[in-house]
């Protein structure tokens, strides 16, 4: 049930709102200080259940239907849910001015431009993207986990274009900015394809090539204990056991064993997974998205790892590597524990991005060094400045 239905029934004066069991609407009922004393009593006395079960039926429907809005942000979803937990484990019934309070209490939380802004980015996510897609990219299919970035960009960078709720975003403004984040991470996936591509292509070459130089080596070997490479009968030059014979069914076979490897199984995308040695919580938020077949390729698992990768860094290590440079610099001579530190918000999207969007699962030990290195070179530069 859409929020607008509920908004609707609010405008009346002083009205209980109840979920028809049996049409599944909303059904109101006016009440006044008499009704609902008669109506407190007859519940304490003798309670109705089918009455009760309309009663939350509205209630929970209310409160699923702030949670699916788009206008509203996960602060104002946990807000509402505050306001109307004590409504729902005391059974109270819903009201028309309990829900001109509560939508009036989270309008006051942000412009009418933000939370149009909101709704813009909630749309461009799902249908600008598939319009790009069939417009621009036909034939090209994003996984779930690229949705799911692609939504989280796009709605970064509509939020970033309001201006903090100051300017409505245009459709046309969303649609050029959701068109140039696929056509970004259309070209970034079909970078880390060719990368791959190469890399196998070189693979190969050097399994053959080794295959070739381990048959020649056999085959001077054999030479050599023969003590005649004239003698015998079976080395025919290009025959099964000469030296030519050799490197040619050496070759064969590497192209063989290369032309029956299959797209790689969950088992060696999560051999590769465990290889990189990321933090537990995001290896266990990767494995498990391979095991539900939401990464389903090499390609895949880079983009969902450094983009999970890159988000608990923000969230758990930058802020420590911050104060441990303001110590080594003399910023500060120790930090506390849970202190909040202001980290520069450039250094925060510059290493999101240098995490995010690289085209390799490196191990976390490598992306932990580079991201203190630009956590020093950040802090340098804004000692510099305040010197100067």
């Amino acid at each position: 049930m859409h929020l607008s239905e509920f908004a609707a029934v609010s405008q009346k004066a002083d009205a209980l709102i109840v979920l028809d069991a049996k049409t599944d609407a909303l059904k109101t009922y006016g009440q006044d200080r008499f009704s609902r004393l008669v109506q407190w009593v007859r519940d304490k006395i003798s309670p109705n259940r089918h009455v009760q079960l309309e009663r939350d039926g509205a209630l929970m429907l209310f409160m699923t239907a702030i949670a699916d809005h788009p206008a509203y942000d996960s602060a104002d979803k946990e807000r509402a849910s505050a306001l109307l937990t004590y409504d729902v484990t005391e059974s109270r019934p819903l009201t028309s001015r309990r829900i001109r309070e509560v939508m009036q209490d989270l309008d006051e939380r942000s412009t009418q431009a933000e939370r149009d802004n909101r709704v813009t980015a909630s749309y461009m996510g799902r249908r600008g993207v598939d319009m790009r897609l069939r417009d621009e990219h036909p034939g090209v299919k994003l996984s779930p986990a690229d949705r799911t970035l692609l939504s989280d960009r796009i709605r970064e960078a509509v939020d970033a274009a309001g201006r903090d709720g100051r300017h409505k975003v245009a459709f046309a403004e969303a649609t050029a900015i959701t068109d140039s984040l696929v056509d970004e991470l259309v070209a970034q996936n079909k970078a880390v394809a060719e990368a791959e591509a190469r890399a196998a292509a070189e693979a190969e070459a050097r399994a053959v090539a080794e295959a070739e130089a381990r048959a020649v080596a056999q085959a001077a070997a054999n030479v050599v204990a023969q003590g005649d490479a004239g003698k015998g009968s079976g080395n025919v030059a290009g025959g099964a056991g000469s030296p030519a014979g050799n490197v040619r069914s050496a070759r064969s076979a590497a192209l063989d064993d290369k032309a029956l490897q299959e797209p790689p199984t969950k088992r060696q995308l999560l051999r590769t997974l465990a290889a990189a040695d990321l933090p537990r919580d995001v290896h266990r938020q990767v494995r498990k998205a391979v095991n539900f077949g939401e990464v389903a390729d090499r390609g895949a698992l880079v983009r969902d790892a450094n983009r999970r990768l890159a988000d608990w860094v923000i969230e758990h290590r930058i802020g420590r590597w911050w104060g441990e440079a303001q110590i080594r610099h003399g910023v500060a001579s120790n930090i506390r524990n849970n202190a909040i530190l202001d980290v520069s918000s450039t250094l925060v999207q510059e290493m999101r991005d240098s995490i995010a969007r690289s085209t390799e699962l490196r191990p976390y030990q490598d992306i932990k060094a580079r991201a203190r290195v630009m956590v020093d070179a950040r802090m340098t530069l804004e000692l510099d400045q305040r010197a100067a």
